[in-house]
Formats: C-alpha cells, structure tokens, sequence
C-alpha cells in the first residue's frame, strides 16, 4: 500500500478535520494516534510576547487537543 501524505497545520481546525476525512476515505479507520506537534521559540520567556506564546500554545496543546479529538 502506498503511503498518503496529506499536509495539517494543526493550528487550524479545518485543516485537522480533513486530514482524518482523508485518512478515513484512503483507509478506512484510524487505529494509532502519533501526537507530534510541537513548537518552540527563539525568544526568551522574559523577551517574549503574548503573540508569540499564543502560538507556541496553540500548536503545542491545542493541536494535540484537535488531533485526539478528531481521533475519537
């Protein structure tokens, strides 16, 4: 069987629902759930904005929170 590759950003809601409507059409069920999201910063926490952490948590914990929901 061929590898599908289909490309989230986990940050986006829509993004993650179609890529588990893509992996259920291409094979028919989910049965492992790989949780690797992540994202750091460059800045230090004293130098860094609320802009920047907003999205450090919305990959690293929101995303994994969009990806386990989607699977179940």
């Amino acid at each position: 069987m061929r590898p599908h590759t289909v490309l989230c950003n986990v940050s986006k809601e829509d993004e993650v629902q179609a890529m588990f409507d893509a992996a259920i059409e291409t094979m028919g069920h989910v049965d492992v759930l790989l949780n690797n999201a992540g994202l750091g910063g460059y800045a230090k926490i004293v130098d860094m904005t609320d802009e920047q952490w907003h999205v450090v948590l919305e990959v690293t914990l929101i995303g994994c929170f969009r990806w386990t929901r989607g699977a179940v």
